[in-house]
């Protein structure tokens, strides 16, 4: 187990002894050879409890505290003024001193210099320089091909108390490089990197508290796609995008789906539904397909009123509340906000001021989605803006911004408020710091402390849609692609970091900006995304190429959610499923809450309870067991049987073979079946001696459609 990576004593040469006349700076020099020899990390001394009874702030983010451990704890034995070469801080990591991380430097490293030197000056904390800008440069630049060494070099200025700036100061030797994917990416301390596979790849530097994300492209050697030479004329700037970067990696564009695909996708994205239920001239689109009137026709649809509230329940978690009398009415306020296309910064605003009796209260559901003050502020932040403010509970967020203060300040302003039957603001209740082991001092994250403002919700809300810095609008951007593509412009949904970044970053800006514009409404933002050639692109590409996640060279396959796959069941076969104290008909995506679909129905694309889909969950995976109940359960054999599905009705019964074949799969995939399908099942029929024979192999067609990948993706 790693104790202590670098704090420890070491042998010191002679000459090193001599104190150099340039003071060795805490906080700019001797905190980064803490972090980038592992000392302040989670695994060592930076732990929430500390190693051996030594305890530094995660990564250097809080350098007094460190500077009270090091040089006044302990007796002061790890920094011995009066013979600097006996301090601890010198004589463990050498292992002269018994020291649980092991050996980690030797009497020739800069570090033992540069430690040595700190302490003879008398391990002094006040600060002679502050970190002004930090710069990285990688050679080459462009991209090169796999195993070529790549050098990763940090320049930074210094603002200096003393004589002005310092420019241009070389602060690779205290940086530490990590690889977003080891397996991909091989880095030395020294900030030499070798690529050993084609792709694209981040690697994350870290100098003090800045963590800077540097994004590293290896393109394929094969591919005939080349940068600079579009294949055809520049269309949708958001598609200009992706089409760059993927030729920048020499990856190539999957074909566009066909007219009837891509009528069947967008009904299902905007309708929650197979297209059955729209007019007969979309079912099997006119060549060539215009999509604007068809995007116009589903979002000014009321099926689209009734999915786009499910949508909106449950990316803000709101469908996951227990009691159903306050889903039903936050459900009957929320397609009121939907259906007259209303701003989803209004939605926000009336969210967090909710207040009073629940029972008539839609918005009240907000507070009861958690139960505590802490657990209110992480849902907040995640569901609502993309950040995972629970990483600072016990330390800073070692990858953002975001401190113990940010988290236990947020987490303080919840907690004045009073659930059950009334949603109330008492000002009476506290969260305990536990930095401190006081009341934490309410406070907006990232924001400076004024105590001398009272914040309430409202000031909540200004931070969620400050237009400097939306921090609602970019998450839900993303939260909208990836419902429509099937994976975020960032992903996870729920990490929107400066580290985390998206290979298509200039789309996320360009939606972001266009939804604020558009006064936070929800349909410009889908009519938008369901407009381009990214959109529309088949789920295989059309060489033997695999798509890099995230850039979108192709579709993403993204299953159904278990709402929708249930009444798209029901719709095809035309048998309804009942729900205890609704009437017959009501589609699963108009149930209120999630706790109201059976238990008995395991679908794939089902949300786990409680986390949900909110929680980076964008594409759950279901069991063994859930996908053998939806082949062989009662589910689907149950419909096909009964004597309301359509296989059952005369009509069907009396038409041709061909036109029994033709017709499900209209119904079911919304195209024609092709030349080899139809003759595959034409000749079972063919073989069949009776008519109860023939209408099991029909129903055994069906079944075969409904459980393939082309019917629930």
């Amino acid at each position: 187990m790693l104790k202590l990576f670098f704090i420890a004593g070491l042998l010191i040469s002679p000459g090193q002894a001599e104190v150099n006349d340039r003071l060795v700076d805490f906080e700019t020099e001797i905190i980064p050879i803490l972090t980038r020899y592992g000392c302040n990390s989670g695994a060592c001394h930076g732990a929430a409890v500390g190693r051996g009874n030594f305890h530094l702030s995660l990564f250097g983010s809080r350098p007094h505290d460190d500077y009270t451990a090091i040089v006044e704890q302990f007796e002061a034995r790890r920094t011995n003024l009066a013979d600097p070469r006996q301090s601890l801080l010198l004589l463990k990591p050498q292992g002269l001193v018994d020291h649980g991380g092991g050996v980690r430097l030797s009497e020739h490293d800069t570090a033992t210099d540069s430690l040595l030197r700190w302490i003879q000056q008398g391990a002094r904390r006040k600060q002679h320089r502050a970190l002004d800008e930090l710069r990285i440069t990688i050679t080459p630049h462009a991209p090169a091909p796999v195993d070529t060494l790549r050098r990763i070099t940090c320049l930074a200025d210094f603002r200096r108390h003393d004589s002005g700036l310092q420019r241009n100061c070389d602060v690779t030797h205290l940086t530490t490089f990590s690889a977003e994917d080891p397996t991909a990416v091989s880095i030395s301390k020294d900030g030499e990197v070798r690529i050993k596979r084609p792709g694209r790849h981040v690697v994350i530097v870290r100098y003090l508290d800045r963590v800077i994300p540097v994004e590293i492209l290896v393109p394929f050697e094969s591919g005939d796609v080349t940068p600079g030479q579009p294949s055809k004329p520049p269309g949708h700037p958001i598609d200009i995008v992706v089409e760059h970067k993927a030729a920048e990696l020499r990856v190539p564009i999957a074909d566009p789906l066909g007219d009837e695909q891509i009528v069947r996708r967008l009904s299902l994205d905007l309708a929650g539904r197979v297209p059955l239920a729209m007019p007969e001239h979309l079912k099997l689109s006119a060549r060539p397909l215009d999509r604007k009137p068809l995007i116009d026709e589903l979002l000014n649809s009321e099926e689209f009123v009734d999915f786009w509230t499910f949508q909106m329940m449950q990316m803000l978690m709101l469908n996951s509340v227990g009691d159903t009398n306050v889903a039903t009415n936050c459900q009957t306020w929320m397609k009121s906000m939907v259906a007259q296309d209303a701003s989803m910064a209004e939605v926000v605003k009336d969210l967090l001021a909710a207040e009073g009796p629940v029972a008539n209260n839609g918005p009240a559901a907000f507070y009861l989605v958690r139960t505590d003050a802490r657990s209110q502020a992480e849902y907040l932040t995640e569901s609502f803006a993309g950040i995972r403010l629970r990483c600072a509970n016990c330390h800073d967020h070692p990858l953002d911004r975001w401190t113990q203060d940010d988290y236990h300040g947020l987490s303080a302003i919840f907690a004045s408020v009073s659930r059950g039957t009334e949603i109330r603001r008492n000002g009476r209740g506290t969260v305990i710091h536990p930095g401190t082991g006081l009341p934490a001092i309410p406070k907006i994250p990232g924001r400076d402390l004024n105590q001398d403002v009272q914040l309430s919700s409202e000031h909540v809300a200004d931070w969620l849609l400050d237009t400097e810095n939306p921090l609602f609008a970019r998450h839900f951007v993303n939260r909208v692609w990836s419902l429509l593509t099937g994976r975020g412009l960032v992903h996870p949904v729920d990490d929107l970091r400066p580290t985390n970044l998206s290979p298509l970053e200039p789309v996320l800006t360009r939606l972001t900006s266009d939804f604020v514009e558009s006064g936070y409404r929800l349909k410009p933002l889908l009519r938008t995304i369901c407009s381009t050639d990214v959109y529309a692109r088949s789920s295989h590409p059309d060489r033997t190429y695999t798509d890099l996640p995230g850039l979108f060279a192709c579709s993403q396959n993204t299953p159904l959610s278990a709402e929708v796959l249930l009444d798209a069941i029901c719709d095809v076969t035309g048998v309804a499923e009942s729900f205890d104290g609704y009437p017959l008909g009501t589609r699963a995506i108009q149930l209120p809450s999630s706790k109201l679909l059976p238990e008995s129905l395991n679908l794939p694309g089902r949300c786990p309870e409680p986390v949900g889909c909110a929680s980076g969950n964008e594409n759950p995976q279901p069991d063994v067991s859930t996908f053998l109940g939806l082949l062989n359960g009662p589910l689907i054999n149950h419909r096909l049987q009964h004597e309301s599905c359509f296989l059952n009705q005369a009509p069907f019964k009396n038409r041709p073979v061909s036109d029994q074949i033709r017709e499900i799969y209209l119904r079911a995939l919304n195209r024609q079946p092709t030349q080899a399908e139809a003759d595959l099942w034409s000749r079972h029929i063919s073989m069949t001696n009776s008519s109860t024979e023939k209408q099991e192999v029909l129903e055994d067609l069906l079944w075969s459609i409904i459980v393939s990948r082309e019917f629930s993706q």
